[in-house]
């Protein structure tokens, strides 16, 4: 079943290509180039990425708490957002490309139990590592395609406080830790000589039953580095076993991009 998932990413990025090269013809691009473009194909370029993100979480958690029935938790009771932390490095020569990126969350909610006087406090840490080689598969002077494959981490963990009732209060700690294969493409469209828009689509399965992100971006180009606006997107789905059923991270972040 993974291998057809998988078979099935395959093809989905394979036309996402060639959809894309279809997108700009060759006439309508400028003679005069709208980046520079550096002459030296090897020359090693590395960017760092650190961003703020106010994300929405929706899915569903299940657990089971001491005194109560098993418990499915939509994740829209952990509504406050405690720290969150995201960055990413880049590196790239001639053609071939490395990333990696990494999120921490940290959120917090609450929800009443089975019974009136019980109340469970419940605090939700997540940590998201993805690293991905890349090969640019098509470069003109507006659109930048590159295809990736690499390895997504998605470790979870919650802890739930039971407080009230008769039984004694207590603290439960579930966790979980997913690693999947993905494949997809990424890239940016440049708009003109300061604006441009970087992209990223991935999808994969290993642990988890389906995975998949998406990320689009508008960026300006200044002196000293990038300022760029991202909508991002990641979704998890599992078999339910070991606390997680599915999952959605969502929402606008805003970053800056160093180049070195």
């Amino acid at each position: 079943m993974k291998f057809t998932k998988l078979l099935l990413a395959t093809s989905l990025a394979t036309s996402i290509l060639f959809a894309a090269g279809d997108i700009i013809p060759v006439e309508s691009i400028p003679a005069q180039p709208l980046v520079e473009v550096s002459s030296d194909s090897d020359e090693l370029k590395q960017r760092i990425l650190l961003y703020g993100w106010l994300p929405t979480l929706d899915g569903t958690l299940t657990f089971q708490v001491p005194g109560e029935p098993d418990e499915s938790a939509d994740t829209g009771i952990i509504d406050s957002l405690d720290a969150v932390f995201m960055g990413a490095y880049s590196l790239r020569k001639d053609k071939w490309s490395f990333l990696a990126d990494f999120i921490y969350l940290k959120l917090s909610g609450d929800t009443p139990g089975l019974n009136p006087n019980v109340n469970l406090d419940i605090e939700l840490t997540s940590k998201i590592y993805g690293l991905y080689g890349g090969y640019n598969i098509s470069q003109t002077e507006k659109l930048d395609i590159n295809f990736i494959a690499g390895l997504r981490y998605f470790g979870l963990g919650l802890d739930v406080t039971r407080s009230g009732g008769k039984i004694a209060n207590g603290t439960l700690s579930p966790s979980i830790d997913l690693y999947d294969a993905v494949i997809g493409v990424n890239g940016e469209y440049n708009i003109n000589k300061n604006w441009y828009m970087p992209y990223q689509f991935d999808i994969g399965t290993g642990d988890s039953d389906l995975t998949w992100q998406a990320n689009l971006s508008i960026a300006y180009r200044y002196s000293w580095g990038d300022v760029i606006g991202t909508y991002r997107y990641i979704h998890y789905s599992h078999d339910g076993s070991g606390l997680l059923e599915d999952m959605n991270l969502y929402g606008p972040k805003l970053g800056v991009v160093f180049h070195f």
